[in-house]
């Protein structure tokens, strides 16, 4: 019975702690969106990926509508003739030197799944460490021969659309469970006390960074109008200004905005000049003088005693309100110095992140981009089609938590993208498969209640085992000088005398065999001393310890 119960203990045990570490081997991990120093020295803001043998750190983006990632090389890194060749370093995030990598090997072109993007590439293998214990060896990639003559394309790539190679990577290698990441783009900004690094996580979210509901929908058909298939719709746009007043810039404009969600795009949005960013300009009593050109393309330029000073915030239809704060939405205007390659700002003039747009064609759509990303999380699941959005929990926080708390998204525990519009206060992405992951502690406390249930039903098996053994004990010893008397009576009854058989048939004994179930007898005359024999219970298959073995119940996964 003991070998039994020790048995079965671990056993349910070991169903438990395997359950237990599936959901503890989380396969998700970030990379940080921040200050990365290239072969320079600049700083350029981006992804720090380290490449080749020996590693060479490079910086890059998420980018949209690319599949595969792209890397641009020192010996052409498709930058304009204005740009300095120590200026190209920074603008491509730095520049890979093939000949510097010993496991470097070319690949052709042959393979080239942005082609329609790209239209003439070289193609390699290489080392690509995302972090220590993150490391893709044999990585192909591409390297530009021609620039993609986007702004939206400026830093080396990592493509994440809908086809990425390095999603698939990163799951066939088992490094993540689902073809799902997520983007905070953090707090830029000019001042450092104001800078806050951004993050991507692969295969899964922080949901230290998410306040509120979320919004959920379904990724669209990739398009010109909308190379990420992020669209989402504006019902109000309104203006906080510092002395708490609010103004509405949508107020003649009835109906939505749609926009799409383009994080690698330089500015917050695309205005529309009439009636919008004319509305702005007249709300704020601004005037621009020019376009930028630097690294954050497109915005527009002010004087700093005339620029904005309040937010802005954009509220989506059936979807969270988000806010971009003042000094995530006016900068300084930056440019890249010829001499060293390095960011510098200019004291004269100030940037609004908002693109004017002066005429809006039919084929075109506006988008909203990184800086929008300041104030809402974003996360991409291409399994299912789907993509959600949340209010950053870092906006309404006057020092956001740099801890993360991040959740895998998966078979593995279950989870999946939420319904939309479910509330993310308490539980971001909802289980909604029957094998849901639970959180450590519920798993902790899963085991601990198992634990003392497995106890409590040994125990009980073991109380009834010994009291049925006592019960039989004593039943035998009761028996054993009854059955001796009617077993000598039944022998002088039975047994053949010295004259013969007995001139009853009917009393001629059964034949006596091993103890197999005795044949009906014929009736015979009722003797007091013979009792009836009660009838014999099926038989029941024993375990070698006098315990019954029982159907073995199903050990269900324990989450």
């Amino acid at each position: 019975m003991k070998a039994i119960v020790g048995s079965f203990v671990p056993l349910l045990l070991l169903c438990v702690g395997r359950s237990y570490a599936d959901c503890e081997q989380e396969k998700v991990f970030s990379l940080p969106i921040q200050n990365v120093e290239v072969a320079n020295k600049a700083s350029v803001r981006g992804i720090p990926v380290s490449v080749g043998t020996p590693p060479q750190t490079l910086a890059f983006l998420p980018q949209w509508p690319l599949k595969d990632t792209w890397i641009y090389d020192a010996y052409d890194g498709q930058c304009s003739d204005k740009t300095s060749g120590v200026g190209c370093v920074t603008y491509r995030g730095g520049l890979f030197k093939k000949v510097d990598s010993s496991s470097y090997v070319p690949a052709g072109d042959r393979e080239n799944n942005d082609r329609d993007i790209v239209k003439k590439a070289q193609r390699g293998t290489e080392s690509f460490t995302l972090k220590p214990n993150v490391t893709l060896d044999d990585y192909k990639f591409g390297i530009p021969r021609t620039d993609f003559r986007s702004s939206s394309q400026r830093l080396n790539a990592l493509g994440m659309g809908v086809k990425s190679s390095l999603l698939d990577a990163l799951v066939s290698q088992g490094y993540i469970d689902s073809r799902t990441f997520s983007m905070y783009w953090g707090r830029p900004g000019a001042a450092s006390a104001a800078q806050r690094d951004g993050h991507v996580v692969f295969g899964g979210y922080d949901q230290g960074k998410i306040r509120g509901k979320n919004f959920t929908t379904t990724l669209s058909a990739v398009s010109a109008a909308c190379p990420t298939g992020m669209i989402v719709s504006i019902s109000d746009l309104t203006l906080g200004f510092p002395n708490g007043s609010r103004s509405d810039l949508a107020s003649s404009v009835s109906g939505k905005m749609d926009v799409c969600m383009m994080p690698n795009w330089p500015v917050a949005i695309d205005l529309p000049w009439d009636p919008y960013y004319k509305s702005f300009e007249d709300l704020t009593r601004s005037k621009t003088i020019g376009r930028s050109y630097g690294p954050n393309y497109n915005g527009m330029l002010y004087e700093p005693s005339d620029v904005y000073g309040g937010d802005l915030t954009l509220t989506l239809t059936s979807g969270p309100t988000v806010k971009i704060l003042n000094n995530q939405l006016v900068v300084p205007n930056t440019f890249i110095n010829r001499t060293d390659g390095h960011i510098a700002t200019s004291a004269n003039t100030s940037e609004v992140l908002i693109n004017s747009l002066s005429s809006l064609s039919t084929q075109d759509m506006p988008k909203v981009g990184g800086p929008f990303l300041s104030g809402s999380y974003l996360h991409v699941d291409h399994d299912n089609n789907e993509f959600t959005l949340w209010e950053a929990a870092a906006v309404a926080a006057e020092k956001p938590s740099t801890e993360e708390d991040l959740v895998p998204v998966g078979p593995s525990c279950g989870r999946k993208a939420s319904s939309p519009s479910s509330d993310a206060d308490s539980s971001a992405l909802e289980d909604t498969s029957p094998e849901s992951g639970l959180s450590s502690g519920a798993i902790a406390g899963t085991v601990i209640g198992v634990i003392v249930g497995v106890a409590g039903v040994a125990a009980l098996v073991v109380f009834l085992w010994r009291r049925k053994r006592r019960a039989q004990n004593s039943a035998g010893k009761h028996s054993e000088s009854d059955a001796s008397d009617s077993q000598q009576e039944m022998y002088a009854r039975f047994a053949p005398d010295d004259q013969g058989p007995h001139d009853d048939a009917s009393q001629h004994p059964a034949e006596m065999g091993s103890w197999d179930p005795p044949a009906q007898l014929p009736a015979t005359p009722a003797s007091p001393n013979v009792q009836e024999m009660q009838a014999i219970e099926a038989p029941v298959e024993l375990d070698g310890l006098g315990v019954p073995l029982r159907e073995p119940r199903e050990v269900g996964r324990l989450n």
